[in-house]
């Protein structure tokens, strides 16, 4: 995989003879553009998509039409699944933490009573402290919804993703055992309570319930150890774009019941992970499968009995281990991630970070609501190879016609600004040809180490990630303040769009392939001697 080299990129290093041996390897018609999965405000990384295969369903889970559909009770976490999930038990660890009385007028033969529960936190000097908390029924209602004072002193409010300010907490004298007081006249001991992660929220309370469903746990990835996010479930499964500014515990209580009730609606199996792990497929075939990536990356797909793992810390060794193990008769699976056309993005956007910091400490000071220069326009977004190759035309006629430099401006801290900025784009592309040739590299050294009857397959997964993350932030940041427009969700949208459009390359190495390669050799061999 060759992370976040996108097509127009790709063909600006093609031209200039930087991916000579893809082209080489890969001829034009067996390029195929590709596009990541994602949804109008999300895009997701390639990585699990590939990694993954549509998991096989048995018949007798199945739903059958005239088959009646457990109730709510049905999905409550188990004790087993409590603990895994870092729940609060009965233990001397949380004797101090609150529990609901049994309800005194419950009926043993009807469902409990459903409601769904969502907290904001702080950070204080004693960690984590409730901020606010919202409690919905079974019919979207608000039942409960508070801002509370932490018990210690605040460090940090999470404005970013709670929404709480000092201003917002200012006359606020509700406590966390006020809370806990008033949610016992609502909730009792039977009562289930639906939430997306809730071990946090019941942690925030300092309260210990059994009587749990988690949406988290409802909607399973099919990577160990990795949960879905509640705004990609609510995307997903509920076509409703939630989060996006500070989070609303009460739109988010609400996002998690739905969930749930779509879940009782459709039956256990509906929203089971669709995928699971390529590794484990070859595994089950007795296939030996190698996976090179960072040691996050390994640690995270590492399953699978036949399943190797090659943690690496630079592309270089990344290069010789997969060109090692291309020679290995007996792998029958390689993934080889190559991360340095990401690495060059965050950089990128890291290095443009700091010159609004630094153009922020030269002026009065910040001002998130501002346009800044490295907003992209419609003009940037709306690029095709076509207009790309016709102002490239367009551009060498005229440079023809006048060619004239264009002066600096004789202002010297401008001109000093103009001089930096030029170094810093050449060094920029200087690097971008450096991690091209290595990539290339990779690609035709791969090639060339695997047996004949090989299937080799490169591809992108998406654009450039970081860019989005930069994009989203200063989204929130204008939005927090009322000042995102509609053209600027507009040209957001596009670079969401963009950012999805990969490319891939699929081949199959013939024998002729080798022997060409044999007689090359040789040739080269002979000119030499």
């Amino acid at each position: 995989m060759l992370d976040s080299l996108s097509s127009k990129v790709f063909r600006q290093l093609s031209k200039k003879g930087k991916m000579s041996n893809i082209k080489r390897i890969f001829p034009k018609e067996k390029e195929i553009a590709t596009r990541a999965a994602g949804g109008k405000t999300r895009v997701f990384h390639g990585l699990n998509v590939f990694l993954g295969r549509p998991a096989k369903t048995k018949n007798s889970e199945k739903r059958k039409p005239d088959q009646v559909l457990p109730g709510p009770s049905h999905y409550v976490l188990n004790e087993v699944e409590l603990l895994e999930n870092g729940f609060p038990v009965q233990t001397s660890s949380y004797e101090h933490y609150f529990r609901f009385q049994e309800n005194p007028s419950s009926d043993a033969t009807a469902e409990p009573r459903l409601l769904a529960v969502d907290c904001e936190m702080c950070q204080t000097t004693q960690g984590l402290e409730l901020t606010r908390i919202s409690v919905v029924d079974s019919d979207h209602k608000v039942l409960y919804d508070k801002f509370v004072k932490p018990q210690n002193t605040i460090t940090d409010y999470l404005t970013r993703w709670s929404g709480v300010t000092s201003e917002t907490l200012q006359n606020v004298t509700t406590t966390l055992q006020d809370v806990q007081q008033e949610l016992s006249q609502i909730i009792y001991s039977d009562t289930i309570l639906v939430g997306h992660s809730l071990e946090n929220d019941l942690h925030a309370m300092k309260i210990i319930h059994e009587k749990v469903i988690d949406t988290s746990v409802l909607y399973p990835t099919s990577v160990e150890g990795k949960k879905h996010a509640l705004r990609f479930l609510s995307e997903k499964y509920l076509q409703e774009v939630i989060q996006t500014g500070n989070h609303d515990p009460t739109q988010d209580a609400v996002a998690s019941l739905k969930l749930a009730q779509l879940k009782f609606k459709n039956g256990p199996t509906f929203g089971q992970s669709d995928t699971e792990s390529l590794f484990k497929v070859t595994s089950e075939f007795s296939h030996k499968s190698v996976l090179l990536d960072t040691v996050g990356i390994c640690r995270q797909y590492s399953t699978g009995k036949l399943h190797s793992v090659m943690p690496v810390i630079s592309d270089e060794e990344l290069k010789d281990k997969t060109v090692s193990q291309a020679r290995t008769t007996d792998t029958k699976f390689i993934f080889s991630h190559f991360h340095g056309f990401e690495k060059h993005w965050a950089d990128q956007q890291e290095a443009l970070a700091d010159v609004e910091s630094e153009d922020e400490e030269s002026s009065d000071g910040p001002d998130v609501c501002s346009v800044t220069k490295n907003w992209l326009t419609v003009s940037e977004l709306d690029r095709t190879p076509e207009k790309e190759e016709k102002e490239e035309t367009e551009e060498k006629v005229e440079a023809e016609a006048t060619p004239v430099t264009k002066p600096l401006d004789t202002n010297t801290t401008t001109a000093d600004s103009q001089v930096t900025s030029v170094d810093s784009a050449l060094d920029s592309e200087a690097q971008l040809e450096k991690i091209a040739t290595l990539a290339d590299e990779l690609v035709s050294e791969t090639y060339d180490a695997l047996p004949a009857g090989s299937l080799l397959i490169i591809f992108t997964g998406n654009g450039d990630l970081h860019l989005i993350k930069s994009l989203y932030k200063r989204r929130l940041e204008k939005q927090s303040c009322k000042r995102w427009r509609s053209s600027d969700e507009n040209n957001f949208l596009q670079a969401i769009e963009k950012s999805r459009k990969g490319l891939a390359w699929i081949t199959i190495k013939e024998e002729e392939d080798l022997e060409s390669e044999e007689k090359s050799q040789d040739k080269e061999e002979l000119e030499q001697k």
